[in-house]
């Protein structure tokens, strides 16, 4: 695997362990210069057409949508904003499955280094949790 460790897993998920059938929503969080107005458009314009990104009012209305779908949200980086952070994970919470990418500890998040496992342990350890009845809770 390369530096990212997440880079191919999703395929496989996908493609062998049918996870994710609807697809995994990759959101970059970048210090500073990102506000939350300017973040929630760019996810809008990334996952769906003009048209329809004006029908849905904010992350939480997008968030309802996603509920009834097989996807994964990706926080990536999120100690680069974590006001933008709290806001998009607030509004996804408990309703998709959640990934957080993190240099930081975030106080009430669940946290587990991947730097020190193998990269086969680090799959076999996000599997599990997939698999896990309680993918959902927080």
């Amino acid at each position: 695997m390369n530096s990212d460790p997440f880079s191919g897993w999703y395929k496989y998920l996908i493609q062998s362990h049918r996870f994710f059938q609807d697809g995994i929503l990759w959101i970059q969080f970048e210090r500073g210069i990102q506000n939350i107005k300017n973040l929630t458009a760019k996810i809008l314009r990334d996952i769906t057409d003009p048209a329809t990104a004006e029908k849905i009012e904010n992350l939480k209305n997008l968030a309802e949508i996603l509920s009834k779908k097989d996807v994964l949200i990706v926080l990536d980086s999120v100690e680069q904003n974590m006001r933008s952070f709290h806001y998009v994970f607030e509004a996804f919470k408990g309703k998709v499955c959640i990934l957080i990418t993190s240099r930081i500890e975030i106080p009430g998040i669940h946290a587990i280094d991947i730097n020190k496992l193998s990269d086969d342990e680090a799959f076999q350890l996000f599997v599990k949790h997939l698999t896990n009845n309680n993918i959902n809770e927080t």
